[in-house]
């Protein structure tokens, strides 16, 4: 196999990754840590009553913004008119209907829907803060991986501009250009612990571009190595 069909392969486990993930997930989503039998596998049932193997609004968003890149390129208000195509009618989901949407994500569509700029729709204060836009975050650096590491001014841009729409917080934006710098070295083929390290170099290139927000320099530095819930605490302000 060459490393074009290898690279090839990883960008698609990079989709897939988020998918299976999102669908192991979904049956105990909102659950505390230490109250549910340890996940091995696709199970029904949790608070939306979905099959094993369903996706929940995190993958719905993430297909909508792959449809939206590949379809009419980097256009962030096509991107946020699908998401309210999945809220409003259903499109992008596994069962046909919004199951759920965080009320970042509302409030941020809906006045998208008013004002039809998705680059202002997001709220930017810390309080809206919350995981969906790294959660959809992987079709961005599947897409623009080419650009690492020798153009990682343009590539960041893309990856925060891609949380913008719902979340346009600082910590947002910090949070998807490390997430997706770390995805497109993977992507690339570095190794795990290599893009982990807080001495990476396109970490450090990243953080003289763009200041990292503390929270998320503080993961970047390897704080999660250290914790174990409860000092890990999810946010659910999606």
């Amino acid at each position: 196999m060459t490393e074009c069909h290898r690279e090839l392969g990883r960008r698609r486990g990079t989709f897939l990754g988020l998918a299976i993930a999102d669908a192991l997930g979904a049956a105990v989503e909102f659950q505390m840590p230490d109250t549910f039998p340890e996940v091995t596998g696709c199970r029904g049932g949790g608070p939306h009553g979905l099959e094993p193997g369903q996706w929940t609004d995190d993958t719905s968003m993430a297909l909508a913004l792959a449809d939206s890149i590949a379809e009419v390129g980097w256009i962030l208000n096509d991107q946020a008119r699908r998401y309210v195509a999945w809220w409003r009618e259903g499109e992008y989901s596994v069962n046909g209907r919004c199951f759920d949407i965080g009320s970042t994500t509302r409030s941020a569509l809906s006045r998208f829907r008013k004002t039809g700029d998705a680059r202002t729709s997001g709220d930017p204060s810390p309080q809206a803060s919350g995981n969906g836009s790294i959660m959809r975050l992987a079709p961005v650096p599947i897409r623009y991986a080419n650009l690492f590491p020798d153009q990682l001014d343009e590539l960041i841009s893309y990856l925060m501009d891609s949380s913008r729409p719902p979340h346009a917080s600082p910590q947002c934006l910090s949070a998807c250009a490390y997430l997706g710098l770390v995805l497109c070295g993977l992507i690339h083929g570095n190794d795990r612990d290599e893009v982990l390290a807080p001495n990476w170099q396109p970490l450090l290139h990243l953080k003289e571009l763009h200041a990292l927000h503390p929270e998320i320099a503080e993961v970047a530095a390897g704080s999660y190595r250290e914790k174990k819930p409860p000092e890990i605490v999810g946010l659910d302000r999606w």
